[in-house]
């Protein structure tokens, strides 16, 4: 425990490096002891600027757990090569000369004051510690830390760093990549990148929206800026159109402009105003009434009025039908339900669409509009027959046979004509009077009409009506009045006719028969 403590008061000198100006190739240029800060508590030096050169007198560390040594630097410098001297180092321990050199050390670094240890790596001295190695740090260090890993002897290093100093042109001359660009500084030069949205040199817009290498959303468009670019949502959408655009809902949040009788529905991007059922037009504009009576679009049936109304039609059926006009119309049947407004005298009668009200049979009128009143079939052709007496009725009539005759009196009938009673057959001279007479009874009375053999009733021959009888008379015959005569009786209903016998004789024939009785 002695000797360890004896170690740490013996070895507590830490050199600085060789001082030799920096120069801007950054080959084998000494970092100078003026630069450095040695850091670690183990060394008497710690805390202390321009500490004398660390290849002169060498740092000496004690047990394996502090074994490091962390050197701070005022200015950032391009770390280029470490050395070591390996086993020219005598260290005198508990009295005693130990040859004393590292064979495994670890490099750390920080390109940042205050920042992080960032690991380098492990350099190995195989045999007598000797390192001369090339450091490609690839960032200006303002710190570096070194932890013995290995050792022979005692944990003592001598070494020597090689480093320049930093030119930043990017601080030194600001604007040096000129605009819309970004300087890099790095060993020996400088780096310039377009910022984000300009490309080429010098620097210009990148149109993201024209080579397609933008990424807007679906329904955003790409609208190019100075430098970048940005995705509007199209017009209906809403959100960042780089992340996403979404519908806007016009008609739940009341945005639209539907106008009355349409009503609102959205759409991908917007919204329509179809017009309501029974109107047309474009509803954002104006909706109007589509009169369906008029142009013959409806569907009312037959027996129904089209009536137009407000956004719509109606089909009420016409008077007499009832029912949905638009599904059928049936027709009302006044007299059964007893809802018609008939004359006492007269029958009510169901007729397509309403009712009749016709007298009943013996009246006359309009049964619906005044009375009834009875018809005087008397005075009218009627079924009476001509043997009859018409009697006027109450609605009717009746018929009765007149005195005499036998029926219903719609048929009558009478006695049948009959002759009682004609003259003889006569023989007469030429030149007498000739008299025959025929009677006759019926019912009705009959008329008496005579034929002679002269087809008529020639002008010197009259005929004498007397009651039943009829007399024809020739006051001189003739020869042409030779022949059969008759006598027709007739009633219209029957007749009879009787037949008379009349021979003329010749003068000559009389003188003769005279003479002849003469003689």
């Amino acid at each position: 425990m002695g000797s360890v403590h004896a170690m740490w008061l013996f070895f507590a000198s830490l050199l600085s490096l060789i001082g030799i100006s920096f120069c801007i190739d950054c080959q084998h240029s000494a970092v100078p002891g003026s630069t450095i800060t040695v850091s670690s508590t183990l060394n008497s030096n710690y805390g202390k600027k321009n500490i004398g050169n660390l290849s002169d007198t060498p740092w000496v560390g004690g047990g394996n757990s502090s074994n490091w040594v962390s050197l701070d630097f005022s200015k950032p410098i391009w770390l280029t090569k470490i050395k070591t001297n390996g086993g020219d180092m005598d260290v005198i321990v508990n009295g005693t000369l130990v040859k004393c050199f590292v064979t495994r050390l670890l490099l750390e670094y920080r390109n940042n004051t205050g920042g992080p240890w960032l690991r380098y790596k492990k350099f190995t001295n195989y045999f007598d510690g000797v390192l001369d190695k090339v450091v490609d740090i690839k960032y200006p260090v303002t710190s570096i830390n070194i932890t013995i890993k290995k050792y022979v002897g005692c944990p003592a290093l001598n070494m020597k760093l090689l480093a320049c100093e930093d030119v930043n042109e990017c601080i030194k001359t600001p604007g040096i990549c000129g605009k819309n660009s970004n300087c890099q500084n790095i060993k020996n030069s400088y780096l310039c990148f377009c910022t984000s949205g300009y490309t080429g040199s010098p620097c210009q817009d990148i149109d993201e929206c024209k080579i397609g290498s933008h990424s807007c959303r679906d329904h955003s468009d790409c609208r190019n800026e100075d430098g970048g670019y940005s995705c509007p949502c199209k017009s209906g959408y809403t959100g960042d159109g780089k992340i996403s655009c979404v519908d806007i809902d016009e008609c739940k949040i009341g945005s639209h402009s539907c106008r009355d009788h349409s009503d609102c529905r959205n759409e991908d991007g917007g919204y329509s105003c179809p017009c309501k059922s029974g109107y047309t037009g474009d509803g954002k504009i104006s909706c109007v009434d589509i009169d369906e009576c008029k142009i013959g679009s409806h569907s009312c049936r037959d027996h129904s009025d089209c009536r137009n109304e407000d956004g719509g039609y109606s089909c009420p059926c016409k008077s007499g039908y009832t029912g949905d006009g638009k599904i059928s119309c049936v027709d009302i049947d006044e007299c059964n339900l007893g809802i018609y407004n008939c004359h006492d005298l007269s029958d009510c009668r169901n007729e397509d669409g309403g009712y009749s009200c016709p007298c009943k049979s013996g009246y006359t009128g309009d049964g619906k509009i005044s009375s009834c009143v009875d018809i005087n079939e008397c005075e009218q052709p009627n079924d009476c027959h001509k043997y009859a007496n018409c009697s006027n009725t109450n609605g009717s009539y009746k018929c009765k046979c007149k005195k005499g005759y036998e029926g219903n009196g719609i048929l009558c009938s009478g006695d049948e004509v009959s002759i009682k009673y004609k003259s003889k057959d006569q023989v007469l001279r030429y030149g007498r009077k000739l008299e025959l007479t025929c009677r006759a009874v019926g019912l009705p009375t009959p008329t008496i009409k005579w034929n002679t053999p002269n087809k008529g009733v020639s002008k010197n021959t009259k005929v004498v009506e007397s009651g039943l009888e009829s007399t024809l008379v020739i006051q001189s015959v003739t020869l042409n009045d030779d022949g059969v005569y008759k006598c027709n009786a007739s009633n219209n209903d029957t007749n009879e006719t009787g037949e008379i016998n009349v021979t003329v004789n010749d003068k000559t024939i009389f003188k003769q028969h005279k003479c002849s009785i003469i003689i």
